[in-house]
C-alpha cells in the first residue's frame, strides 16, 4: 500500500521585467497570483524588487496565500479593481502584507518565489 507524504517545496524566479503602464510590477504581478490561489492550500507566494521599492510606492513588493482576494474584499477593498487600475500598493498595505525595507541602492533582479507543500506518494 502506497504511502502520502506532504514534501516541501519552492519555486524561485530571478529576472528584471518592465510594466509599460504607470503601475507596480511586483504588487501587481503578486495580487495575480492571489486572484489564482483563491480556494487552493498551502501555498504561499512573494514578489519584491532587490532595490527596496516598487515603482513609486515605498513596498519592495508583496506576500500573498489563498486569504489574500477574500480579505481585502472583506475589508471593502476591491482587488480586482486595484489590478485594473494597476493600483495595488493600497491594497497589500492595507492588508499587512506589503513588504517595505526602504530603498537598497542596488536594482539587479526581482524576485518571484512560490512556497508549497507537494504530496506524494511512496
Amino acid at each position: 500500500m502506497a504511502k502520502t507524504a506532504s514534501v516541501p517545496c519552492a519555486a524561485l524566479s530571478l529576472q528584471k521585467a518592465w510594466l509599460t503602464a504607470s503601475g507596480l510590477l511586483s504588487t501587481t504581478v503578486v495580487l495575480e497570483v492571489a486572484r489564482l490561489l483563491v480556494g487552493m492550500t498551502g501555498i504561499v507566494a512573494l514578489s519584491a524588487g532587490s532595490d527596496g521599492i516598487d515603482g513609486n510606492s515605498p513596498a519592495a513588493g508583496a506576500v500573498v496565500d489563498s486569504t489574500t482576494w477574500s480579505r481585502a474584499l472583506e475589508q471593502g477593498i476591491d482587488p480586482r479593481r486595484a489590478l485594473d487600475d494597476f493600483d495595488t500598493y493600497p491594497l497589500f498595505a492595507a492588508l499587512g502584507d506589503a513588504l517595505v525595507q526602504g530603498p537598497s541602492g542596488n536594482n539587479v533582479r526581482d524576485i518571484r518565489m512560490l512556497l508549497m507543500h507537494v504530496q506524494t506518494e511512496s
